[in-house]
């Protein structure tokens, strides 16, 4: 049986890997580290999908991710993982370099052996109200 302690640095490390992913925009990674059922709400309110996801890493806006104030919650074979985001990159529609600073929770569930990303909410934050 998994400990609280190492259920959390599991959860940790998959985020790291995701975010690594994300930054590096390898599909093929991010691909295997959310679940095919996966739903998530984007700071717009939109519900989103694995697809969409998926087509944001293979994009080339995002060019960094920074997470600070991580946290994880174990609850049986569930784990909520808290942070504080910030995204920097190029905007694909305008080439303008962006900042975006959001608190995120991000839902994993142990699906037979492996920890899959089920569910994320993100919120933004205002650069002022955000900590350095």
């Amino acid at each position: 049986m998994d400990t609280e302690q190492s259920v959390a640095a599991t959860i940790l490390h998959l985020e790291d890997t995701l975010d690594q992913a994300e930054t590096h925009h390898d599909v093929a990674t991010a691909g295997k580290l959310i679940a095919n059922d996966y739903r998530g709400i984007t700071i717009g309110g939109r519900i989103i999908q694995k697809s969409d996801v998926l087509a944001a890493v293979n994009g080339a806006a995002e060019t960094s991710s920074e997470s600070k104030e991580r946290d994880v919650r174990v609850l049986d074979n569930v784990a909520i993982y808290t942070a504080l985001v910030r995204d920097r990159g190029i905007d694909e529609a305008t080439h303008q370099p962006y900042t975006l600073t959001t608190r995120v929770t991000d839902v994993w569930q142990k699906q037979v052996k492996e920890w899959k990303l089920v569910h994320d909410h993100a919120s933004a934050v205002k650069s002022a109200d955000a900590p350095n």
